[in-house]
């Protein structure tokens, strides 16, 4: 499956684990992804609830 996130969520990981960005910022990264309002507009357009579902446990797992 091609994803654009997907595939820059890869790169952000593969940056951390080489040491090319702190782990910090990282994890910042995927806190401003899940809270903004990209991926939720992205979410919404999908056509099974489960997609719901999982980005609202992300949110609450991944606090702001």
């Amino acid at each position: 499956m091609n994803s654009a996130i997907l595939d820059l969520i890869e790169k952000v990981a593969a940056r951390v684990a080489e040491g090319k960005l702190a782990a910090t910022d990282g994890s910042a990264f995927l806190r401003r992804l899940i809270h903004g309002p990209a991926l939720a507009f992205v979410v919404k357009w999908t056509a099974t609830p489960l997609d719901d579902l999982a980005l609202e446990l992300f949110k609450s797992l991944i606090p702001e």
